[in-house]
């Protein structure tokens, strides 16, 4: 027991007496925090440079939407991948597969060479068909590796001969042609043509949009320059028909008389006849009738020797298609799609150098050299456009040839011209470009240098050392 005048804790005072403490004495009972815990926090935020004792919670999850489900109908042309799902890159069992398959599409062909022309169509058309479906089959079998690429080269050939036996029929032909098989045939060879390359799309078609060949690019290619090619061979079987009509019709040639009606012995009294006159008459009359029908003939061949040149029609034509074409391409890329924009781009690039070869003879070096300007800049600009390697390099090459003509045509003459002015114009080039390119470093160059860091932040307090709280300090 503490006597008077000494400390709670029995220690004596001087004088006796206790002072007064600066800080109340804790209660009976009271066991102050530890030092090196933390404060309780309230309000959510951490007191005294301490932490929170426990993390926010998270947000609620929102429930996912379940995947809609189609009809057996729709999943035969609802894509099995995404449709921005990268190009599948070729390998060596694609491209062996691809062999193989053209093999046998050369076995097919072989195998139709032996038949009797017309009088085995039927069993033509049943080898035809029996290859289409062999192709499929091998796509089917080898549909879970890059191998069914093979299947598909072999089913795309075998539609060829498949369309041509289905409509190489006389009936048929007889059927399209104006008043039957006495009448215009050019119009049965015009419809039976359509006909086969329609075919032959929708086939083609079909194959790019259902199972198991779906998105394939080589169907949806295939497709493209079928239909692309039915404007062209009826503008050709246009200008043969005009060709082989302005011949006009069947000319005759009145016989020459093989007796002029008059005895050829000069001894014969009736020789100073005068019938002689007459007969001999009528046979100049016959002779000049010959003439006028030559005549005819002569102008007739003339006619034939100088038909109507259709290369201005297809050219544009097929400039039309492959602007299309390409225009479709460029759409696809945008959207991601850049499978379907491949099998687009390559039926484009045919057409427009087609329609440009097609011109080229009608459209003198100026034209030339614009129109391929205009071509190369727009293939190089949806390459580009794409990331595509081989359609860059294409329209650059096709632009680069065009503006080269343009620049050497008025120096034909002149090879040390046409030198000097090739070697300026590209130096020019390359160092204009040099200079206004702002385009992102090549990665053969090396990496770019890296930005400064930016400045580390302060270093948090030690977990667990809080700044000394008004209960420390009093003990």
């Amino acid at each position: 027991m503490d006597e008077p005048g000494s400390a709670p804790g029995g220690d004596p005072v001087d004088g006796g007496a206790t002072p007064p403490s600066s800080n109340p004495s804790p209660p009976p009972g009271f066991a102050p925090p530890p030092a090196f815990e933390a404060a309780p926090s309230f309000g959510g935020s951490p007191s005294y440079g301490g932490t929170p004792p426990f993390p926010p919670p998270a947000p609620p999850t929102e429930p996912q939407a379940e995947a809609p489900t189609h009809s057996n109908w729709r999943a035969l042309i609802a894509p099995t991948e995404p449709v921005d799902s990268p190009r599948p890159a070729p390998t060596l069992a694609s491209m062996v597969a691809v062999g193989g398959g053209l093999l046998a599409a050369g076995g097919l062909f072989s195998l139709l060479g032996e038949l009797d022309g017309y009088d085995q169509r039927v069993v033509g058309l049943a080898i035809s068909l029996l290859f289409v479906a062999l192709g499929v089959a091998i796509s089917v079998l080898n549909r879970s590796s890059r191998a069914a690429a093979g299947g598909v080269a072999l089913s795309i050939l075998a539609v060829i001969p498949f369309t041509l036996y289905i409509f190489a029929n006389a009936d048929l032909f007889d059927l399209f042609s104006d008043e039957g098989p006495t009448g215009d045939p050019w119009s049965g060879v015009r419809w039976t043509v359509t006909l086969m390359l329609g075919t032959a799309a929708v086939l083609w078609l079909a194959g790019y949009l259902f199972v198991p060949t779906r998105r394939y690019g080589a169907y949806l290619g295939a497709a493209l320059v079928a239909i692309w090619l039915i404007p062209l061979f009826n503008l050709q079987l246009s200008a043969i028909e005009d060709a082989v009509g302005s011949f006009g019709p069947v000319t005759t040639f009145n016989t020459i008389p093989s007796d002029p009606g008059f005895d050829s012995g000069f001894g014969d009294p009736t020789f100073d006849d005068p019938s002689f006159e007459d007969d001999f008459g009528q046979f100049d009359e016959d002779f000049g009738q010959f003439d006028e029908d030559f005549g005819q003939f002569d102008e007739d061949v003339s006619a034939f020797e100088e038909p109507d040149d259709p290369s201005t029609r297809m050219g544009v034509v097929s400039l039309v298609f492959g602007a299309a074409y390409l225009g479709f391409a460029g759409w696809r890329d945008r959207k991601g799609d850049a499978r379907m924009a491949t099998a687009a781009l390559v039926p484009a690039i045919i057409a427009l150098y087609a329609g440009s070869s097609l011109l080229a003879a009608h459209i003198g070096w100026f034209g030339r050299g614009l129109l391929g300007l205009l071509v190369g800049g727009a293939v190089l600009a949806v390459g580009l456009r794409g990331k595509r390697r081989a359609s860059s390099w294409i329209g650059l090459f096709l632009a680069t040839v065009a503006l080269g003509s343009l620049v050497v045509e008025p120096f034909d003459e002149s090879p040390r011209a046409v030198g000097a002015v090739l070697t300026v114009l590209g130096v020019a080039i390359a160092l204009a470009v040099g200079r206004t390119a702002s385009g992102p470093r090549d990665p053969a160059a090396g990496p770019a240098p890296e930005p400064p860091a930016p400045p580390a932040p302060p270093a948090p307090e030690p977990y667990g050392t809080p700044e000394p709280s008004p209960w420390s300090a009093s003990f």
